[in-house]
């Protein structure tokens, strides 16, 4: 299978090795290092997306591996409290990924979309700049399709 004219076994990679970092990141207070690179594979597959809907599909594939990596003793908490087991409330939790993490969406597609007609150092403002407005909630979304527009 091909996804954006690459392998998926090759685009795995960049989100697996961030998934392992971030893993290893959220263990405990010693390995704050890792947080400095924990997302350097994803960036730099996120370099080689062709199109805006690959970039979206990263940033969907990466908001999972956050909530897993991250948060999946919140999952664990979800399959406990709802008395369906820990593996329901992973799922759920995988499922509810792109609602808890909508900021890995918005920064993938965001640095694509400048990053084409503007260059990476824009791209890289332009992507972190989004981050708040995603953060800030659904009214402030307005705001950022009117800067969009030609």
């Amino acid at each position: 299978m091909r996804i954006g004219g690459s392998p998926l076994l090759v685009q795995g990679w960049g989100l697996g090795l961030s998934g392992v970092l971030l893993a290893a990141y959220a263990q405990g207070p010693g390995l704050w290092p890792l947080g400095l690179l924990a997302l350097v594979p994803w960036l730099q597959r996120l370099n080689h997306t062709a199109r805006w809907c690959d970039a979206l599909l990263q940033g969907w594939l990466m908001s999972m591996v956050l909530c897993v990596a991250c948060l999946s003793w919140f999952g664990v908490a979800i399959g406990h409290y709802t008395q369906w087991g820990p593996p329901a409330g992973l799922l759920l939790l995988v499922l509810a990924a792109p609602l808890l993490q909508a900021q890995a969406l918005a920064y993938a597609l965001v640095r694509h979309l400048v990053r084409q007609r503007h260059g990476p150092l824009l791209a890289a403002w332009a992507a972190s700049a989004a981050l708040p407005i995603t953060l800030a909630g659904c009214r402030k979304a307005p705001l950022l399709c009117a800067c969009s527009r030609p």
